[in-house]
This record gives structure tokens, sequence and C-alpha cells, in this order.
């Protein structure tokens, strides 16, 4: 009896320890801005997109929620023509709901983004053509890559996502042909 007594507060107490790194220590030490170039080589890599952003920092939540808040975030097209512009963005997941093979957003937030779509020759939307050239990119790279099992299939995964709020926004839709331009504009979208 005196064996599982000291076996089980052992145990709480290295996941209270854990539980108290996870929320208070890895916050506060890594630090994302040494990790800027990585990550911009990442994006570059994986979406050829260029991204830029100031004062990075990961957020933990008492129920186990992480995530990034960023601020001064700046997308641009392989051609330096910017698609998306916002003063702060924070996103969080469930940490939980990931054993659960579940990526739920807790929560995912914009600020003040100013998203530019460009119509090309009156027809084509310049983002859609990017992504489908992207999508086409990375079609042939596994087709070229030998066929490994992943550790997790990816069709598993369920995506639950209840809310995203943008505030203070602005959407220009530019058609560059005919020089004609939609602007819409508003405080707060859910």
């Amino acid at each position: 009896m005196k064996f599982l007594k000291i076996t089980g507060i052992s145990i709480i107490s290295i996941l209270v320890i854990l539980y108290l790194t996870v929320l208070f220590v890895i916050p506060n030490v890594i630090n994302l801005d040494n990790y800027k170039q990585d990550i911009q080589k990442l994006v570059k890599e994986q979406a050829d997109l260029n991204i830029d952003y100031n004062n990075a920092k990961i957020t933990v939540t008492p129920l186990l929620s992480a995530g990034i808040k960023a601020d001064n975030i700046n997308i641009k097209f392989p051609d330096n023509s910017e698609l998306l512009k916002a003063d702060g963005f924070i996103g969080r997941i469930s940490l939980p709901h990931l054993l659960f093979l579940t990526l739920k957003i807790t929560k995912a937030e914009i600020s003040n983004p100013q998203i530019n779509i460009d119509i090309l020759d009156g027809k084509e939307y310049k983002l859609v053509k990017f992504f489908e050239a992207l999508n086409e990119k990375n079609q042939n790279q596994e087709n070229i890559q030998t066929a490994q099992k992943p550790l997790v299939d990816s069709n598993s995964i369920k995506v639950n996502i209840p809310e995203i709020k943008i505030t203070n926004y602005a959407l220009l839709i530019n058609d560059i042909k005919t020089k004609d331009y939609l602007k819409l504009r508003g405080d707060e979208l859910l």
C-alpha cells in the first residue's frame, strides 16, 4: 500500500512539473524571433510565399491550448506582390485533442488584415492560379519521392475550427487588365 502511495504521488508530481513547464517555462524560454530565417525558408520551400512578421511568441493557456502570436504579418507572392498584410495574428490548437487525432483550433484571430486579390487577364484570379501551380508542383514531387508509409494517415485526422475572428478587415479585388476594383471593408467578421 505504501509503494502505491509513493508511486501515485511521484506520478502526480511529474505530471504537475510537466504541466507547469509547458505553461510557464516553454513560452518564456523559446524565442521564435531567433528562428525567423528558418521559418521564412520553410514557408518559401513549402508554399513558395515570402512571409515576414515581428514579435512572434508562443502562447499556452491553462487548458493546454498552444499557439503563436505575431505582429505585423506580411505575406507576398514570389513576384513580391502583396497577398496579405495584418497588424496581428493569434492562433492556438488544443494539445489534448491531438491525442485523439483531432486538430481543434481553439482560437484564430486576425486583426486589421488587408487582403489583395488580383484578377489577371480579366479572367483568372492570381491566387487561384498560384495555388494550382503549387499543387501541381507538389504532386510532381510526390511522384518523384519513394513511397514511404507515414506514421499517421493524414486522412484519419479530423479538423475542428469552431470560429475565426477577423477584425477591421479590408479586401481589395483588383482587375489588372481593366483597372477596375472592388474594395470591401468591415469591422468584424466571424
